[in-house]
């Protein structure tokens, strides 16, 4: 996967960039690699550097309403200053780190509605700087997100939609490196129907476990007011294949629906 893009400003003879991933899918933790080919024109160009950052779509709640901007998350000069002769062709290889906390969006073989995320590549030469375009990439869950994700399939949570957000969820007591977070959102298992409206899943990962922030969206009714109960726990990486996510999240979701517990 990659894209072709002629550099603008630098006349017929400009140079041309063509950056290739080798996969279009990564893992958090993970890296993106692949190739730039940079092949000359007809004149000589001088190149200050060409960098490469991941980027993904966030919300912001302003006074004047929701809007969406995108952020970056992660990146690295890919060259160091060079002269790109007229005619010559160079292949430069990258790897790109993927941040522990990178959002999900690609499950199942699927993209997530709601995520953009993507790879931009970023050309500087003399007094002027190409923003260039985004390069789309799918970024898979790990075995414990995935574990996760299929103990909420199998309790009959339907995915509803996702998206990040600006900011941290450090208030529910969790540690956060990016500053924007993912709620993975579901509808209600039938069991839970008339007591939640949704249930959201918030992944803060790192290279020993991983840390799930459960939001519950109760219902009102007659003896209790509606609000979010929330509750987080963590698992080792190492642990995940042999823990009962089902029974884990069955167990938090209907105490959190019950009215029970932490933040209840």
């Amino acid at each position: 996967m990659g894209f072709k893009r002629f550099l603008a400003g630098f006349n017929a003879g400009g140079a041309k960039i063509d950056a290739v991933l080798n996969h279009p899918v990564a893992t958090p933790g993970g890296a993106v690699t692949g190739v730039l080919n940079i092949i000359g024109g007809s004149i000589d160009l001088d190149i200050q550097g060409i960098r490469l950052d991941l980027e993904a779509e966030v919300e912001y709640e302003t006074d004047n309403g929701e809007h969406r901007r995108d952020v970056k998350f992660g990146g690295l000069e890919a060259t160091p200053p060079m002269r790109v002769a007229a005619g010559q062709n160079a292949q430069i290889p990258f790897q790109l780190p993927v941040p522990w906390e990178a959002p999900i969006t690609y499950v199942y073989g699927r993209h997530l509605d709601g995520m953009k995320v993507g790879v931009r590549t970023q050309l500087r030469v003399a007094k002027s700087v190409d923003p260039g375009d985004l390069d789309p990439l799918e970024i898979a869950p790990l075995p414990s997100q995935q574990g996760i994700l299929d103990a909420m399939g199998l309790l009959g949570f339907q995915f509803k939609s996702a998206d990040l957000e600006a900011g941290t969820v450090n208030r529910f007591g969790a540690g956060q490196d990016l500053p924007f977070y993912q709620e993975i959102e579901f509808h209600p298992a039938p069991q839970f129907r008339g007591k939640v409206k949704e249930v959201e899943l918030t992944f803060l990962t790192n290279p020993h476990e991983i840390t799930v922030v459960i939001e519950v969206d109760r219902r009102g009714g007659l003896l209790r007011s509606g609000h979010d109960a929330i509750v987080k726990f963590s698992i080792p990486h190492a642990q995940a294949m042999a823990t009962d996510f089902r029974g884990v999240l069955e167990h938090h979701i209907n105490e959190k629906a019950s009215g029970l517990g932490w933040f209840g």
